[in-house]
This record gives C-alpha cells, sequence and structure tokens, in this order.
C-alpha cells in the first residue's frame, strides 16, 4: 500500500484533520461540499497506513448503508481490499443487531430475535390498540383512547431515543398532573402521555413474547448489553459520519464504543442538523466536548460544489441563525450566474412554469444536461402532484427519489414474512401476514380470532395454530384445522431444512415451489411478471449473500480433504443446531414451536459466540431487514429522469440545477414546526445541493386544504433581501458560452458545441412553435428573435412573475420590467417588430432563427445591439453576446457597472465568503438594458455606463413594470 496516497490531493485544512494525533478527539465541522467524506476516509486510511492500528479495531459508524457501502468502496481504492473488509463499518443499527447477535445472551435475549420494520411495528400497535378499546368497553369505562397509531409509535421511539422506559414516561406524566402548572411550548398533555406509556408498556410485552426488536431496540439494547460486558468490543478508534444527527442514545453508544481507549473523530456540520423529528440533537456537539476534554476542532470551510453566487445566497440564508457556531464557506469555482426567485399567480402556473424552464435548459444546453442533472426538492410530498402533472404533459420523464423500496415490496415481504417465520416462530407480525398467503380461505375475521386468542393466552399466533391443527387445543369459529394443515406442515418441512443447514437460495426455490408462489401472483397480481423478476432477484441477493459466507467460512474452517462447501455446510448446520440448543436450555426459546421437528443435528457440537455471525438465514434476514434505503429498480431505472424529492431526503446529494418551490410562509418554516432554526436549516440544506443554477419560487395564492389563500414569501428570504438586495435576482439566467463552460468545468463534461446548440435552440423554437398560435403575416418585417430562445407567438394571459426585490430595483429603468419570468407564450407575443432590409424581406413570420444566425450568436463577443424589447433580457442567449441581450449580458459580467459583482477570480480566492455582507453586489439583468430607438430600423451599441433611456408614456401597474403605449394592455 502506498504510505502518502491518502494525502495526496487534500487542501490544508483536510490535510491538518487527516493527520491529527490520533489520541485527541477531534470534531471535523465540515460544511456542504467540503469533501468530508474524503477526509474521513484519508484519516481512516492514514491511521492503519502511519500508526499501525490494526482495521479490526477501528469501528466507522455511518446513518445510511448507502453511505457505509460508498466508504467501504473508497477504502478499498486507498488500503486494499483486504484491509478494508476488516473495518467494522455499517450503521448504528447494523453493528448493534452484530453485536446482539453474538452476545445477546448476556442479556437474556435469543440470538434468533426480529427485527421489526416500521410497518409491522404499526400493525402491533393497532393491535394493541383494539384490545385496549374493547377492555375498556367490556369493564364499561367510559375513558376513550385517543390516541392514533401512527402517533403512538412516534412518541414511543421518542421516549426510546432519549433512552426513557414505560415507567419513566408514566412517572413524568403523573407529575406533569400534580403539578398543575403550563407546560413548556411542544409539551404534550399529560393525560394523553400516560395512555402513551400504557400502550407502551404493553408494545414492550408483545415484542418480548414475538421475540421481536424494532429499530430503536437494536440501539437501546446495544446501549444495555455493552454495560453489561463491555469486554465484548475493544475498538482503539471510533469514527462517526454526519455526527449533527445523533440521538441520545446514539452519543451513548459512541461512549461505550470509545470506553477503553477514548479515541474518538466525528465528521458533522451543525448547519446540517435537519433531523430533529427524528429526536437527532444538535447539542450532542457541545455533549461530547463534556465527556471527551480536551477535543479539538478543525473546519473544512472549502466547497467544492456549489458556485460563488448560490453559496453566497446560502450563507446569507443561515447565517441569521444567531446560535451557530461561527463559520463561513469559500468557493473554489466562479461566481456563476446569480440566484433567481419567481412569483407566480398559483402553484398551478409554479408547476407548468418550473416544467418550462426545465425543458428550455434542457434543449439549449446543447447535450451538456441531463434530464437527470434537475431536481425539484420539495418541504413535504404534497406539493409534488401539480409538479408531476405539469411535467407530465411537457413530456418530461420523472421519478420520486426514494421510491418503494425494494424490499418492502409485496411480493418480497411476502417471502421474507416467511423465511422470519422459519427462524423465529414466535414472530406474530410475519405469521399474521402469511396465514392466508397464498390465500387457504382463512378469513379476516379468523386471523383476528386467532390474534386475540394469542393476546390472550401470552402465546405466540403460530403457537396457537399449531396447537389447533395438532388437535390439542379447541378450534375457532370459523373452524381453522383444516384450513391451516397444509401451511403448518410446509414451515415444519421448511424449518427442518433450515436447521440442516440449506442455503437461503435453496430455502427460497422450496418454499416457492410449496407454496405454488407464481401462480398465486398470476391470480392476484396483474403486473405478475415484474413482480416474479422481484422474486428472481431475491434468490440473485441469497446467492450473493451466501457465495460471500462461503468464502469467509472456507478460510477459517476447510481441511485439505474436504471442499469448502461441504465445509461450509457442516459449519451452517452445526452453528444453528448447537446455538438453537443452548437458546432452549437457557428458556430463551419455547420448546414447544420445536418438538414436531426431528432431533438436531451437532448436539454435542460446542462453538463460539462469534459463529452466530454465519448462520446465512439470520444474516440474510438481517441485511434485508436493515436495508431501509435500497430503492426498488424499476424496469426503466436506468433512463434519465428529472429528480422530484423532499429537501430531507435529498441531504448528501447534489445535481447542476435545483428548484425549490413554495418558499412561503408556512412552508419555510414549516406550519407544524417547532424549530423555526431547524426549518431555516432545512432550507440551507436543500440550496446548498444545487451546483451551477437555483431556483427559488413562491406563489401569490395557494389552495391549501380546498381553499384559496394568499400566500407571502418566507421571511427567510425576506430579511436577507432586506440586508442584501444584489444575492438574488428576479430575471431568468442568461446563457451563453462562460455559463456552459463553467457548468461542463463543474460536472466534468466537455463544453456543447455551437452546433449542438444550436440544435437544441431550433429544437426548442419547433417546441413552443406547437403551442402557440402563428403569429399575423408581418408584410415585410421580421419577428425578432427572443433572448431567451422563445419564438414569436400569440400572447396568452399566463405569465410567470417574479416578484420585485425592492423598490429600488424596481424604478432602475422606466421602461424595463425588472420582475417578469415570462412562459413562452406570455414572452414571445410582445415582441417587437424589426425592420429589415428589402434584400432581406419576407411575406411571412420565420419561426426560428436561421443555422447561420445562430451560429453568429454562439460566438460573437460584440457589445452591439439591435433594438430590443424593455420587457426582455433575462432570457437565454447562445452566445456571450447575442442580438437581443447583448448589453446586458456583458455589463453584468465584466463588472462594469458601479454596482457590479467581483471578478470571478476575487471570488475564488481564499477570502471567505461572509454572508450577508453584500460584497456580491451586481446590476440586474433587466436594468442595464438598452431602451428601444424610435427608429425601427436602426441599431445602437449600449453603454454599460449609460442610463437606460426613457420611454414616454409609460404607466406602471400592479405586479408589472411600464410598458410603452405600444404594447397593449393585457386584460
Amino acid at each position: 500500500m502506498d504510505d502518502v496516497k491518502h494525502l495526496r490531493n487534500l487542501n490544508d485544512a483536510q490535510l491538518a484533520a487527516v493527520t491529527f494525533v490520533p489520541t485527541t478527539p477531534l470534531q471535523i465541522l465540515a460544511g456542504p461540499g467540503s469533501g468530508k467524506t474524503k477526509t474521513l476516509i484519508c484519516r481512516i486510511a492514514h491511521l492503519i497506513s502511519h500508526h499501525k492500528i490494526h482495521p479490526s479495531r477501528i469501528v466507522a459508524v455511518t446513518f445510511t448503508n448507502k453511505a457505509a457501502n460508498e466508504l467501504r468502496n473508497r477504502l478499498d481504492g486507498l488500503i486494499g481490499k483486504a484491509e478494508a473488509s476488516s473495518v467494522v463499518l455499517g450503521t448504528f443499527h447494523a453493528i448493534c443487531a452484530r453485536l446482539l447477535r453474538q452476545h445477546g445472551s448476556e442479556i437474556n435475549l435469543p440470538r434468533n430475535f426480529s427485527i421489526c420494520d416500521a410497518d409491522e411495528v404499526k400493525k402491533i400497535i393497532n393491535g394493541i390498540l383494539k384490545d385496549m378499546v374493547a377492555a375498556a368497553g367490556l369493564h364499561g369505562s367510559n375513558k376513550r383512547i385517543e390516541v392514533r397509531d401512527s402517533v403512538a409509535v412516534e412518541y414511543i421511539s421518542k421516549a426510546k431515543s432519549k433512552g426513557l422506559s414505560p415507567d419513566d414516561l408514566e412517572t413524568k406524566a403523573q407529575r406533569d398532573i400534580a403539578s398543575k402548572e403550563s407546560l413548556p411550548k411542544g409539551e404534550a398533555d399529560p393525560q394523553f402521555m400516560l395512555q402513551v406509556s400504557s400502550i407502551y408498556a404493553e408494545y414492550m410485552k408483545v415484542c418480548k413474547n414475538n421475540n421481536a426488536l424494532d429499530f430503536d431496540d437494536l440501539l437501546t439494547y446495544g446501549v444495555k448489553l455493552l454495560q453489561t460486558k463491555p469486554s465484548c468490543i475493544d475498538y482503539e478508534h471510533v469514527f462517526v459520519d454526519e455526527f449533527q444527527d445523533t440521538n441520545t442514545t446514539q452519543l451513548q453508544l459512541m461512549k461505550h464504543f470509545a470506553a477503553r481507549h477514548g479515541n474518538v473523530s466525528i465528521v458533522g456540520d451543525p448547519d446540517q442538523s435537519i433531523y430533529g423529528w427524528r429526536s437527532a440533537e444538535i447539542e450532542n456537539l457541545t455533549r461530547m466536548i463534556k465527556l471527551f476534554p480536551g477535543t479539538k476542532q478543525v473546519f473544512l470551510e472549502d466547497n467544492y460544489r456549489s458556485t460563488g453566487a448560490i453559496l453566497a445566497a446560502s450563507l446569507a440564508i443561515i447565517s441569521e441563525d444567531t446560535t451557530r457556531p461561527p463559520k463561513t464557506l469559500r468557493t473554489s469555482h466562479p461566481y456563476g450566474v446569480t440566484v433567481t426567485i419567481g412569483n407566480c399567480a398559483d402553484e398551478h402556473e409554479e408547476a407548468v412554469c418550473i416544467a418550462e424552464e426545465i425543458k428550455r435548459l434542457k434543449l439549449i444546453s446543447g447535450g451538456l444536461l441531463k434530464w437527470s442533472d434537475f431536481a425539484i426538492l420539495l418541504r413535504f410530498n404534497a406539493l409534488s402532484r401539480n409538479l408531476e402533472t405539469a411535467l407530465q404533459k411537457m413530456g418530461i420523464p420523472n421519478r420520486i427519489l426514494s421510491g418503494q423500496k425494494f424490499f418492502e415490496r409485496v411480493e418480497v415481504k411476502d417471502l421474507l414474512a416467511y423465511l422470519q417465520l422459519i427462524d423465529n416462530p414466535n414472530f406474530d407480525p410475519a405469521a399474521l401476514r402469511v396465514l392466508n398467503v397464498p390465500k387457504r380461505n382463512i378469513g379476516n375475521k379468523s386471523v383476528e380470532e386467532l390474534r386475540k386468542r394469542a393476546s390472550k393466552t401470552g402465546k405466540p399466533v403460530m403457537h396457537t395454530v399449531e396447537k389447533i391443527v395438532d388437535g390439542r387445543i379447541p378450534d375457532i369459529s370459523p373452524p381453522l384445522r383444516s384450513k391451516a394443515r397444509e401451511f403448518i406442515q410446509t414451515m415444519r418441512d421448511l424449518r427442518q431444512k433450515a436447521i440442516k443447514g440449506i442455503s437461503v437460495a435453496s430455502l427460497i426455490r422450496e418454499l416457492l415451489m410449496q407454496l405454488d408462489y407464481a401462480e398465486h401472483l398470476k391470480k392476484t397480481q396483474p403486473d405478475w411478471e415484474s413482480r416474479w423478476e422481484n422474486v428472481r432477484e431475491l434468490i440473485t441477493f441469497a446467492t450473493e449473500s451466501s457465495t460471500a459466507q462461503v468464502s469467509s467460512q472456507s478460510n477459517s474452517v476447510q481441511d485439505d480433504d474436504s471442499s469448502s462447501t461441504d465445509a461450509a455446510d457442516v459449519t451452517r448446520a452445526t452453528t444453528t443446531a448447537s446455538l438453537l440448543k443452548e437458546d432452549k436450555q437457557a428458556g430463551l426459546v419455547d420448546g414447544d414451536l420445536w418438538e414436531d421437528t426431528s432431533p438436531l443435528p451437532g448436539e454435542d457440537s460446542s462453538l463460539s459466540d462469534e459463529l452466530e455471525s454465519t448462520n446465512p438465514l439470520r444474516v440474510f434476514l438481517e441485511t434485508t431487514s436493515l436495508s431501509t434505503d435500497v430503492v426498488a429498480n424499476d424496469e426503466d431505472a436506468e433512463n434519465e429522469k428529472v429528480i422530484i424529492s423532499t429537501c430531507h431526503a435529498a441531504k448528501g446529494l447534489e445535481w447542476p440545477v435545483v428548484f425549490i418551490p413554495s418558499v412561503e410562509r408556512g412552508t419555510y418554516p414549516f406550519y407544524r414546526s417547532e424549530d423555526t432554526e431547524e426549518e431555516r436549516r432545512l432550507l440551507y440544506v436543500a440550496c446548498t445541493r444545487a451546483q451551477v443554477l437555483l431556483y427559488l419560487t413562491h406563489a401569490a395564492r395557494r389552495k391549501l386544504g380546498g381553499d384559496s389563500k394568499e400566500a407571502e414569501l418566507s421571511e427567510f428570504l425576506t430579511v436577507v433581501m432586506k440586508k442584501n438586495k444584489n444575492l438574488f435576482t428576479s430575471n431568468k439566467p442568461i446563457l451563453g458560452h462562460k455559463e456552459f463552460s463553467l457548468l461542463s468545468k463543474v460536472l466534468g463534461r466537455p463544453a456543447p458545441e455551437a452546433t449542438a446548440v444550436q440544435q437544441g435552440v431550433q429544437e426548442y423554437y419547433k417546441v413552443q412553435a406547437t403551442s402557440t398560435a402563428p403569429a399575423a403575416n408581418t408584410g415585410g418585417v421580421l419577428p425578432q428573435p427572443a433572448p431567451n430562445g422563445y419564438s414569436q407567438g400569440q400572447s396568452t394571459n399566463r405569465t410567470f412573475k417574479f416578484k420585485n426585490m425592492s423598490t429600488e430595483q424596481t424604478q432602475h429603468s422606466q421602461g424595463a420590467m425588472p420582475a417578469v419570468f415570462t412562459t413562452a407564450r406570455s414572452v414571445v407575443g410582445s415582441l417587437p417588430p424589426v425592420q429589415i432590409t428589402p434584400s432581406n424581406k419576407v411575406s411571412k413570420p420565420i419561426a426560428a432563427p436561421s443555422t447561420q444566425t445562430l451560429q453568429t450568436m454562439w460566438a460573437t463577443t460584440s457589445t452591439t445591439v439591435s433594438r430590443v424589447n424593455p420587457t426582455i433580457g433575462s432570457g437565454y442567449t447562445p452566445g456571450n453576446a447575442s442580438v437581443a441581450s447583448v448589453s446586458s449580458h456583458h455589463q453584468i459580467r465584466a463588472g462594469t457597472a458601479a454596482s457590479a459583482r467581483p471578478s470571478h477570480a476575487a471570488v475564488a480566492s481564499s477570502q471567505p465568503i461572509q454572508a450577508p455582507r453584500g460584497q456580491f453586489s451586481f446590476s440586474s439583468a433587466a436594468s442595464s438594458l438598452s431602451q428601444p430607438s424610435t427608429s425601427s430600423s436602426t441599431s445602437q451599441t449600449a453603454s454599460s455606463s449609460e442610463p437606460p433611456a426613457k420611454v414616454a408614456g409609460t404607466k406602471r401597474r400592479l405586479g408589472m413594470s411600464a410598458r410603452g403605449p405600444e404594447f397593449p394592455r393585457k386584460k
């Protein structure tokens, strides 16, 4: 391994963090796009290569499986696959699950526990609520159960994340009731919490009877295990990524992981703490300093993702949070295109205009931008409806990020439920799911009756069904014995095969055959072919998992005279049988559930706890249960599509172009949120996902709950705009040669050829022509190409206007319209005709510029501008200087105006961007437009220092700038 490979291409701050002494606790506070993952990986490699710490004594905790896989892959490239595979790497939940499988008996936890997903937890809570309602009616109680299942799940999860037991909740509720004092804001009613505490207590009993843990239990039981047996781990150095998202229990786990040596390195950003609703506590950054005295901080402040304009606007927003640690960001890119703020009439117009702008940018980029380079980030999912409709109508492919997960699909969950029952017959959620899958004429009434009887006896559902089938307890009504006999026989047969060590893939194939599951899909699912492909993919996943385990086991157990496969089969069978016997002897497994099986093989074997981790079925189920961020592979997943995502789901991702709709009061901050500063951080996170272009839009009116109500721009933006008017613009971005060059540099792609841009613009003209009525015969007057790439057509009343930034900007030019972000139809309808010479005279309008014209527009750098419509100037120009908007384009980019922004070199320097400071002041695109001359055939040269000429006879309307008398007023 190259000892210095991991130190190459690091900036000063990253190098300092990577080489920091391992015996000092370290906080690496890294802003968005600052290379924090790279820094974390390089520090791990440095500890292994330079400080000679064995990889198996390093634990690195991430918050998603995707992040863990990325870390593992990048470590492979730095230190080699062998050493990288030895690093203990995964989420808190995965690491705790692994420890509990190996050492769970230390806290009386059976090794074959099942992991409940969110849907299964909700079903358990639902059953508890039904029983509580029935019990209240039976005893004549008038006390209503006012807790919904989803609310109970939320409060129980929050209690566990804070390390609170049911008794703790009940004690606090009783104390609050007795005190009769007003509760702090956000505190729930104590009577309500008293009911939650009783539901919580019953839920814990059900989970224990089911031999099941939920995701929060993995952490709380992990803490309990490390408190009981701290010697079960020996980590020399602990890494935690995204530390600002940790909760109380996770902080305790980190403390236990580092208890022996005290060496901790965390990576986080307090400005990106957006998961308070998941009980994340930003205060953990301060608590860590108290837990680990002498903690040092290193700041990563060089941003490699976004342009200076996006970074300046984002920092201005987050800087209004006065409680944040004082830190800034420096951009490594030029200033780029100013952030756009748009104001629409309503949510429908907002969606249409976003869709039109996406199509415009896609086509005029000459192939540089793909559909997947665009993202629309929402505060909540319900905002997607209008956007999806608008994108669909314009033929723009799109998909929802974090759609249905692969392991959440119906057919996959059915098969996993069977496998869970084979491994853990106590698990009621799985039993209740598959009792009638495939159909066995066991109706919902019978299933509910079984659940009630099992709940009364305190025995699992499968125990009750087996006893009924064997005739050892009375049947239920309607009768169940004959209907469930084949089901029980199948489960006993498969359970025996699993104990004998059959591979998971073979077990699934056997299950499919005995259930005739393919026929079940054909009868119940119209898209059964695609669902069967998901079944096949599950088998593939099981095969890959088994291959990896066989490879690992064969290294440690195979003899010279036996094959690796034989050795692995022996190990699996012996592991399962021996550990099952241990759990039965310890009273951790109900023996009745296994009394119908044949004698267990290998009962004389004595295996270490570590062999439990090689149980193929258990490892497979654990992997599927914890794969909460594996998205299903749709048939067209490889196709390029515009991404629609929530802001929360977008964290850690980036796109060249980002749209953030509904930036309004009530959305940012969200009206139900109790933490305004977290809402501000959420908007900051959304903005910093953009690399080159960022659009923030809002509506004058928005329909909420069926009622159309007035909407106002978010206070997060209005307060910034009062302090610095130049961080945002009301105009569409002008995209020319410089902008495309910057875009290609940021994306690492070749700049588009002039001919490709020309073809894209031509195509866009054609698209617009099909959706607009033809202009009247001009009789020798050529319609002027709009600078934003639109062709001339009939105007409509629908406009996409951008709210005026300030009074000064509104009044900067009496003849210009600074607050216009207009759709194609409304822009082109107001274009004034331009007289042409007789030699070029035509008898009908031309819908698109010629090839020669477009090439000239792309290549020219002249500041000569033809007569310009004063209401236009913020659209597309396929070059540094188009015939329509070159004056404003060059004035902004050359910085010749008095209020022009600094040069690219100044922005890209090492000086930090302190927002809001106003150093990125520049004139609006519309503010520098030359006004039309009185002669329709004369061209004029634009002067960046010369104020625009006044247009006589202008009038101002609400929400609009002045219009000349030649423009008819719209109704």
